[in-house]
């Protein structure tokens, strides 16, 4: 059985790369050609969930198996940690544990680059990232490579977290002008998104 940490995981899972990957599952799910199942959801006696995703590909079969602790805000770990199994269906044989926490953040920014580039315009050059936790950092690591941004928005649940933006400005081109705001703490009571070059 192979195990493949975050490290591992970050060092060849490269986001770019990630994305086309994401382009091409999208368009074999489409097909009927691999299988992803209803995820279950499990609510926790402490509040938080552990979550189950199963799914089935060209004679292999997996589950990406997750926990998602919103208590964990402030605590140094993560809100999503957990590990994917990859089995061969043949004999139903583990293959492989592979890190969850790294893979849910690079798939997500890569999946939503995807939609990015099917949905706006080609010339769209503005970019704008609600929230700059790791799921942040991904989805500016996917989508700024296919668009030519020249101005970039971060807006943040708090100011506080300001101190998570100085890396994550650096993989927008240094000519981009970029602003910094704070998003209310309370629910917004509704969304309006728009895309503009």
């Amino acid at each position: 059985m192979i195990i493949l940490d975050s490290a591992c995981v970050e060092e060849h899972l490269k986001s770019t790369d990630c994305v086309e990957l994401m382009e091409k599952t999208l368009y074999e799910l489409a097909e009927g050609s691999c299988v992803q199942y209803l995820r279950t959801a499990i609510n926790l006696p402490n509040t938080n969930v552990l979550g189950l995703m199963p799914g089935w590909f060209d004679g292999y079969f997996g589950v990406k198996t997750i926990s998602v602790y919103h208590t964990n805000r402030g605590s140094g770990y993560p809100s999503h940690q957990g590990q994917i199994l990859l089995f061969e269906s043949e004999h139903g044989s583990l293959l492989a544990g592979i890190d969850a926490t790294s893979v849910t953040k690079i798939r997500t920014g890569a999946v939503s680059a995807v939609a990015t580039r099917l949905l706006a315009r080609p010339d769209s050059s503005r970019l704008c990232i609600l929230g700059c936790g790791a799921q942040g950092e991904s989805h500016i690591d996917a989508i700024v490579p296919f668009f030519d941004i020249k101005r970039s928005l971060y807006g943040m649940l708090s100011l506080r977290r300001q101190g998570h933006l100085p890396q994550r400005q650096v993989k927008v081109p240094p000519e981009a002008s970029t602003s910094v705001s704070a998003i209310p703490p309370k629910k917004p009571s509704g969304t309006r998104i728009s895309s503009a070059p």
